[in-house]
């Protein structure tokens, strides 16, 4: 299982909404206006951020401008120990 993290430039609940809709229950962390993670299922196909990018409707065109980057096997920091208990769950 993958986690990717997803950067907002600026706020947009639309694509909030994009993130509870396609990755629903437990697949989904959204820490705030800007910044969220989700997860992908162990199904073994590769998924492209270019991909989850798409599928967000990032593009400048629409001015939902952000990134979305494959979270590292390690990770460090201070946060909400609901975040940390999602990350473990989804890590497992």
């Amino acid at each position: 299982m993958r986690v990717y993290m997803i950067v907002l430039a600026n706020p947009n609940e639309e694509v909030w909404s994009i993130v509870k809709k396609k990755w629903p229950d437990r697949q989904h962390y959204i820490l705030n206006d800007r910044l969220a993670f989700i997860t992908t299922p162990p199904s073994g196909r590769v998924v492209l951020t270019e991909d989850l990018c798409e599928e967000l409707g990032m593009e400048e065109s629409k001015k939902i401008v952000g990134i979305v980057s494959e979270v590292p096997d390690t990770i460090n920091g201070w946060q909400d120990d609901t975040f940390w208990e999602w990350l473990e769950k989804v890590s497992s």
